[in-house]
């Protein structure tokens, strides 16, 4: 089975932006992951790429593009590493109510439950822009990073698939990427 995760996937001139601050803050994995805000956690897909396609355009129709602020860089320990994340201050709403339907609708045997949901995408709505072995270092960063904001418009979501590295760290390639709204033009 495929593991695959949904994203929210910046455009051209953010993702650069983004890529320059990864760059130096996680090298190994900038070449081996595009940027990219999770809407759910990795999950074994059942349905299969097209039938997944075929649902998502059908859910992700029905939203608007919407604005989305990443700021406030956080130090986040996350499965034995110091994350730094850009933190939505704005736009968060949108994100989570697209995760939920999906979880929802598409994989409800696979929604975090309550003891780990407030680490999910379900209620965290934040871009990975650097890891670390010590939190002191990702502190650190956080801080040189405070004054940094990324305002992006939100029009696609991304369909990423896990790729196993034999020589770095594992990571995700983007298979798909879909369109918010694409119902809203015939309005």
């Amino acid at each position: 089975m495929v593991q695959r995760m949904l994203a929210l996937v910046p455009d051209e001139q953010a993702r650069a932006q983004i890529d320059l601050v990864r760059a130096l803050y996680d090298r190994e994995r900038v070449d081996a992951t595009p940027p990219h805000i999770p809407l759910t956690d990795q999950f074994d897909d059942h349905y299969g790429l097209e039938d997944l396609q075929q649902m998502l355009e059908i859910i992700l129709g029905l939203f608007h593009p919407f604005m989305l602020e990443l700021g406030a860089p956080q130090s986040w320990y996350d499965d034995g590493e110091h994350l730094l994340q850009m933190v939505a201050e704005q736009g968060a709403e949108d994100a989570q109510r697209i995760s939920s339907i999906v979880y929802r609708d598409l994989y409800p045997e696979q929604t975090p439950n309550a003891l780990i949901r407030s680490r999910s995408p379900l209620e965290r709505t934040a871009l990975t822009v650097g890891r670390f072995r010590r939190e002191a270092e990702a502190l650190s960063a956080a801080e040189s990073l405070s004054a940094q904001r990324y305002f992006l418009v939100v029009t696609h979501v991304g369909v990423f698939d896990a790729v196993e590295q034999t020589d770095g760290p594992s990571g995700w390639s983007l298979r798909r990427s879909l369109p918010l709204g694409a119902m809203m033009a015939d309005f």
